[in-house]
């Protein structure tokens, strides 16, 4: 392969600092139609056909990167069986354009970037959309389009933000924001942040609502669950901070420029941090609890 452009490079080192990622390159000519994929994949089937019947318990090449992209497809925050059901979409460049090969009607586009499986970003000079190898979801005139997770799509436009179902249907429009928030019970497929008319509401991954539009701040996050019911909220407002339980909505702690942060560590005690270095200050998830019942007496 002497005076041939690598298609994958990966390099592992032996490193004292434990946060690290290994070199890993792709290449730009890494694609099934190059002379050099099918030259790889030959070698690899190679190597295993003489390699498979060694008494020897080696792994040989092919069976170690099957191994690596298993465990990391595992790790990924979209992991879902028939992970690895792949099939071939062809990108076709006429002249300075680009199309799909096998949608039909042909439509011309300047750009295409995958999305995922089936799901193709489009772009038109300025504009953007989302479409299939067979239809189209979202047409060509947004400022900006995407996944916003594994179930829904959204728009950015002159009015906001607009939020759909994986088939391109309306699910929620008007909106000033929008953001992903980790699931706090451990499922893979995250919260959704959303902004309307100044205040903030919790949505699961179907934009089903948890928290409706009520939270006037300039941002949210989710700081602890010990249920469904009780979801711990950090909140932020200028250069104050502050904690609330968003479904009861019960303030917790007060908005206050002296705190810089709020965490709840693994002793499961809520870390007030102050600024200009002062201590830091802790409570328990009991202590919360009794605030809670005060402020119901109160009501």
């Amino acid at each position: 392969m002497n005076n041939k452009k690598l298609i994958l490079n990966i390099e592992i080192e032996e490193k004292t600092d434990p946060v690290y990622a290994p070199k890993v390159n792709v290449t730009g000519n890494f694609n099934t139609e190059h002379p050099l994929f099918s030259e790889l994949s030959q070698h690899l089937a190679y190597e295993y056909n003489i390699y498979k019947t060694d008494s020897k318990p080696n792994l040989v090449l092919l069976e170690k990167l099957e191994l690596l992209c298993k465990k990391a497809r595992e790790l990924t925050e979209d992991h879902y069986d028939g992970y690895d059901d792949y099939y071939e979409v062809k990108v076709v460049q006429w002249k300075d354009k680009v199309f799909l090969e096998n949608k039909k009607p042909v439509k011309m586009y300047d750009e295409i970037i995958c999305l995922g499986t089936d799901l193709y970003l489009v772009r038109i000079e300025d504009k953007f959309g989302l479409v299939t190898s067979t239809q189209e979801l979202l047409p060509v005139e947004y400022a900006w389009v995407d996944k916003l997770n594994e179930n829904c799509l959204y728009s950015k436009h002159e009015n906001g933000v607009t939020i759909y179902n994986m088939k391109g249907e309306l699910l929620m429009n008007d909106l000033e924001d929008t953001m992903e928030h980790f699931n706090p019970f451990g499922d893979h497929k995250d919260y959704i942040w959303a902004k309307r008319g100044g205040k903030w509401g919790l949505f699961d991954p179907f934009m089903n609502p948890l928290i409706p539009f009520r939270l006037e701040y300039d941002r949210c996050q989710i700081l602890y669950a010990k249920n469904r019911d009780d979801l711990y909220i950090k909140v932020f407002k200028g250069d104050k901070c502050g904690l609330i339980n968003g479904v009861l909505n019960i303030v917790i702690v007060p908005l206050n420029d002296q705190i810089a942060d709020i965490y709840h560590n693994v002793t499961k005690e809520y870390v007030i941090v102050r600024k200009a270095g002062e201590d830091e200050f802790n409570f328990t998830h009991d202590e919360v609890l009794k605030i809670e019942d005060k402020v119901r007496k109160q009501n």
